[in-house]
């Protein structure tokens, strides 16, 4: 089928697509001359404004500069500027199927992105990790020396239940505002990471 060549053509070949825009302008330019010619007070007899005019018609600018005094050169006008928005859909056509990624691009991609969520979330948990540490270090320093809140007990190192221990590790770990940030980050990208998984 004849039609089926066409569309393939048009829709897969950018060259084809500006061949046939140089013809068509071409064309209107040259049957824009023809009309115009017999008016002798008109620009439009010289084939170098035709073009002018057809270009400046067909890409919507529209300048004023020239333009058609007779019926039928106004005719080609409008029939150049119905033939532009033809083929500006056809080239946003093209344009749109030769950036649109196949099959096997779209998994790359999905893959590479992939890597780096795993790579951010192995980053934020070694950090939650790290800070965690040193809010335990600076806990156990501190219940070492007898406590920064009462400062230094009568009887010596004072001997604390493991509930008590807990509950005060805890309270130290929640005050330390860089730890619950880095942890804020590393639920972010868990969570992006595992919703990815998913789909």
């Amino acid at each position: 089928d004849n039609t089926f060549v066409v569309k393939y053509v048009l829709a897969n070949s950018l060259n084809c697509v500006v061949l046939l825009t140089a013809l068509l302008i071409i064309l209107f330019a040259y049957m824009l001359m023809v009309f115009e010619r017999p008016i002798d007070s008109g620009t439009l007899g010289n084939f170098a404004n035709c073009v002018w005019l057809i270009i400046i018609t067909m890409t919507t600018v529209g300048y004023g500069d020239e333009f058609p005094i007779t019926v039928l050169g106004r005719c080609v006008a409008v029939m150049a500027s119905l033939a532009a928005v033809v083929m500006l859909a056809i080239s946003v056509n093209l344009v749109v199927s030769k950036l649109t990624l196949s099959r096997s691009e779209a998994k790359v991609m999905e893959v590479i992105d992939t890597i780096s969520l795993r790579d951010d979330l192995r980053e934020a948990a070694a950090v939650v990790v790290q800070r965690w540490t040193r809010a335990y270090s600076s806990y156990m320093r501190q219940s070492r020396s007898g406590g920064g809140k009462g400062g230094k007990e009568k009887s010596g190192p004072a001997i604390k239940s493991a509930m008590r221990m807990n509950i005060d590790l805890r309270a130290a770990v929640l005050s330390d505002v860089e730890l619950l940030e880095c942890i804020t980050v590393f639920q972010d990208i868990s969570e992006s990471y595992f919703s990815q998984r998913l789909e």
